[in-house]
């Protein structure tokens, strides 16, 4: 977790990294004692925290979360709102990672930015000129199905335990994919034949949402990204062979915000909420 405060609603202090329990309430209790420490006794005036999961369509509470399933079902917003007394917005993580990459990253030159993170699970979102739009649920690129006969992945109880959608991008090249397909975390993963493999359904997943979306640039974020063993060129090198209907791909960069994407975003979200 990634917890810091702007005094100017332009820039934020510095930021204070925890580790993510998976009980809320243990969370909440972390987030607490970071609080405290950052505002040391000041009022804020809003808030906004970006969540790894389906929300429901109020933004209230969690509905869906592979990797917080402690979290689901909890009053998440009533209870920050409690502890900041404040005001307070919930956002799906990689929306908001994707906004600060469309507003202040790789994309900020870009009228539309499709994001992509590529970490423990994979998610997205498409940001038109610098906002996020609304939608009922969240964007979710990393469920999209690549594998429609699990001919690439057979069936398995490995499988069946990631809690993801079968046949899906994220059910295959995820770190959580990963770690359970190879039985090792991917920074230990040193075959160059799965990594040619990810790299080739990545740019898979590129691809459709590509012709979906229709992006000026994708910007490819998460911690994954971060590892020689995912090259850019070879995705573009891959996407020139399967993208077909448009002339040219777009332009495919790495984030640049890197673990602090999602406060940038966070920050431009308030923004527009001010605006409004």
């Amino acid at each position: 977790m990634r917890l810091a405060v702007s005094a100017d609603g332009v820039t934020f202090d510095e930021p204070k990294i925890i580790f993510t329990p998976p009980d809320f309430d243990t969370a909440k209790d972390k987030i607490s004692d970071v609080f405290n420490k950052l505002t040391n006794g000041k009022r804020i005036d809003l808030a906004v925290g970006g969540i790894p999961g389906i929300l429901d369509s109020d933004r209230n509470v969690l509905i869906k979360a592979p990797n917080l399933s402690q979290w689901v079902g909890k009053p998440i917003k009533i209870e920050f709102e409690q502890l900041f007394s404040a005001t307070t917005f919930l956002v799906n993580d990689a929306d908001l990672a994707g906004l600060g990459e469309a507003v202040s990253g790789a994309g900020k030159n870009s009228q539309r930015v499709a994001y992509l993170t590529i970490s423990t699970g994979i998610g997205g979102v498409l940001i038109v000129n610098g906002k996020l739009g609304k939608s009922n649920l969240s964007y979710e690129p990393g469920h999209q199905i690549i594998d429609v006969d699990s001919s690439i992945w057979p069936k398995s109880k490995r499988y069946e335990k990631l809690g993801v959608t079968i046949g899906s991008i994220s059910s295959l090249i995820s770190g959580k994919a990963l770690q359970a397909r190879y039985g090792k975390d991917a920074r230990e993963i040193k075959d160059p034949k799965v990594w040619e493999e990810v790299c080739w359904l990545l740019a898979v997943g590129i691809n459709n949402m590509i012709v979906f979306w229709n992006p000026d640039i994708v910007v490819l974020g998460g911690g994954m990204m971060q590892s020689s063993e995912i090259s850019v060129e070879i995705l573009k090198s891959n996407l020139k062979e399967i993208l077909k209907i448009f002339p040219k791909i777009p332009e495919i960069k790495k984030a640049e915000l890197g673990d602090l994407g999602g406060l940038h975003g966070a920050l431009a979200y308030l923004k527009q909420i001010q605006n409004k």
